[in-house]
């Protein structure tokens, strides 16, 4: 991976690490659309068994279709470099949230966990569970919430 660019997405910002790598803001520059991209540290990417967790998130990323669920656009190793490409969701995640503003009001933190509840059924109907639900990896935005 350049620092600019990994096959055809032009890496605009970084917008977070995680224990698997690291995330971007990116452009597709085959459609032009601006897209959230995951990619794993090369070090790690060399690692059989931390390589299988990888492929087996991009397959239940890519098997899920429900609202409050990420859409996974592309997945695939391009460079050496393995990478699963995402609908970017405007807005920031939980944790974010919760620094900013404090506790939230009891009905919307009914209809937060609701939906998280929903999505998660979703990944489990597909046959995998999350392993690291956690307030940093919940994305929300100032969208009316789905679901009621």
């Amino acid at each position: 991976m350049s620092a600019q660019a990994l096959g055809p997405y032009r890496i605009l910002e970084r917008l977070g690490r995680g224990g698997m790598g690291e995330v971007f803001r990116v452009r597709d520059e085959r459609t032009g659309a601006v897209v959230a991209l995951k990619v794993i540290d090369r070090a790690q990417a060399n690692d059989p068994t931390f390589l299988e967790r990888f492929e087996r998130e991009a397959r239940a990323a890519r098997a899920i279709d429900h609202p409050n669920a990420t859409r996974v656009l592309d997945a695939g190793v391009l460079a050496g470099v393995p990478f699963i490409a995402f609908e970017l969701v405007a807005g920031g995640t939980l944790r974010d949230r919760l620094r900013r503003e404090g506790r939230l009001p009891w009905r919307e933190a009914a209809r937060v966990g609701a939906q998280v509840a929903s999505a998660l059924d979703a990944v489990h109907s597909a046959g995998f569970l999350h392993r690291d639900l956690k307030p940093e990896n919940l994305l929300v935005t100032d969208l009316p919430l789905h679901g009621g």
